[in-house]
């Protein structure tokens, strides 16, 4: 089976990018971010963030491409005149 997962996080108002580390709970699956290959416990390349809202998706596939999950992470980057201490952090 497979699976959509959405989750937000807000970054702090000099955050310019961020990394994404996924770790696959299964052998032998292949994960994407942001269409972008990534190994298993490995950072991804340097995402570039926007003011406002930003997507960040990572696609994890099964060994046997019987089963895709999703995750979907909406980021807000607010305007540097905005206080934003709080983060997010989803794992799945």
């Amino acid at each position: 089976s497979s699976g959509l997962f959405s989750y937000s996080a807000t970054v702090p108002t000099a955050a310019s990018n961020l990394t994404v580390t996924p770790t696959a709970t299964q052998i032998g699956a292949s994960i994407t971010v942001n269409g972008s290959p990534v190994a298993s416990g490995a950072p991804s390349g340097a995402i570039p963030l926007a003011i406002g809202s930003n997507l960040v998706t990572t696609a994890v596939v099964s060994e046997d491409l019987s089963t895709t999950n999703t995750y979907a992470v909406t980021v807000d980057s607010p305007l540097p005149n905005c206080r934003a201490p709080a983060t997010a952090t989803a794992r799945g």
